[in-house]
């Protein structure tokens, strides 16, 4: 099951933004599609999970204007596990949290033109894992949102500060969420 989920994130964080960069280069020449990548980090907050503690998350992303205000993302986002303490017959216990990781792909409504300050909404859809050492690892579907600014530069650099919500529906009903706050840099390379 951990080979199948490693070589998964493989071909999606490999082959899909290879093939987005080459769907993208026939159309940069008349400035319609601009594509980048860029990696992000800062900090992942569970909400209403009691298995999983607040702690930094990293990801790297691949990114293109499509047409007009419409553009599309693919990421990878790994929120690393956070020790739990709870009580237990009075005595303070500690417990490895579960270590989380989501591959998304999103459209995004975005103000952001070739430069300048934009605004953008983004939601998708990604492949959801949780791993927990002596723990049956756990993968989903799930779905993401969120809100962010992007000041792009004539350079073709940018900086990027997004808010968003993750969630997993599990089978037997409920569901696992976190929220990302997340800040980082992309290039554009097709602009």
């Amino acid at each position: 099951m951990k080979q199948r989920t490693c070589m998964r994130f493989l071909i999606v964080g490999i082959v899909l933004p290879g093939l987005l960069a080459l769907s993208a280069s026939g159309s940069a020449a008349q400035n319609k599609i601009r594509a980048g990548g860029g990696v992000y980090g800062i900090y992942g907050r569970p909400v209403i999970q009691d298995n999983v503690a607040a702690g930094p998350l990293y990801g790297l992303k691949a990114r293109a204007d499509l047409a007009g205000p419409l553009g599309a993302e693919l990421s990878f986002t790994s929120f690393p596990a956070g020790d739990i303490t709870f009580k237990a017959q009075g005595v303070d216990q500690t417990t490895k949290g579960f270590s989380q990781s989501v591959i998304a792909a999103d459209l995004i409504l975005q103000t952001t033109g070739a430069s300048g300050l934009g605004v953008y909404l983004l939601g998708g859809i990604g492949s959801y894992s949780l791993t927990k050492d002596f723990a049956e690892d756990i993968s989903r579907i799930g779905y993401n949102g969120g809100l962010g600014v992007e000041f792009r530069s004539s350079s073709g650099i940018a900086v990027d500060i997004c808010g968003r919500l993750h969630a997993m529906p599990y089978e037997s009903g409920g569901t696992h969420k976190f929220a990302a706050l997340q800040a980082g840099v992309n290039y554009y390379f097709l602009r």
